[in-house]
């Protein structure tokens, strides 16, 4: 909730949150109630400047949770168990983190650092994992390629992924749900595809 805070504050400061921007749009709506008759005190350069204002402030603000997008760690890594965990950094215009271009769940431990989870299969993968802002735009920067050996087996997930609970006709609409439980104490598994 305060990442989508501070992306909404870059994202005006970078858009429609300046002076050049309102000072038309502003000269526009006098000019059209001045000709209908409607006289009051022109908004220029009041208003603008209060916006310049304003967004030189938000500016310093933003300043203060600025940071790179980065994945820590090298670009070789071999991990021991098929579950791989990532963490690093990313702007404040990041909102979703992709492997190759799927939305993977992430944990934001703070303002610009994440943390994410990975099920790889067994031998050597590449993942390119990328930031992506509100409208699935790649944000500028913010990609990173990396290659990963899992040596040990891949395990199916059959009959280890069970139906845990299931919440079928609940009081409050909407509300029902299947909960999957993974039994294994070595494997995480990714059901990307999976269909009940």
């Amino acid at each position: 909730l305060v990442r989508a805070y501070w992306r909404a504050l870059d994202e005006g400061v970078n858009s429609f949150f300046n002076a050049a921007t309102a000072t038309p749009i502003l000269a526009a709506r006098h000019a059209g109630l001045q000709a209908y008759g409607v006289n009051f005190t022109s908004p220029l350069p009041a208003v603008p400047n209060w916006i310049t204002a304003r967004r030189n402030f938000l500016l310093t603000q933003l300043a203060t949770v600025a940071t790179n997008f980065a994945v820590h760690g090298p670009d070789t890594v071999t991990n021991a168990s098929n579950l791989l965990v990532l963490t690093g950094s990313a702007p404040v215009g990041v909102q979703t983190l992709t492997v190759h271009g799927v939305a993977y769940p992430v944990d934001w431990t703070s303002v610009t650092a994440w943390r994410m989870r990975i099920p790889l299969p067994a031998g050597v993968s590449t993942l390119t994992i990328e930031g992506r802002n509100r409208n699935g735009n790649l944000v500028a920067g913010a990609s990173r390629t990396l290659s990963v050996t899992f040596a040990g087996q891949d395990v199916s997930p059959v009959g280890v992924i069970v139906i845990n609970e299931i919440m079928y006709n609940p009081r409050v609409p909407d509300a029902s749900f299947i909960e999957l439980y993974n039994t294994s104490p070595t494997h995480s598994f990714d059901l990307t595809g999976w269909r009940l």
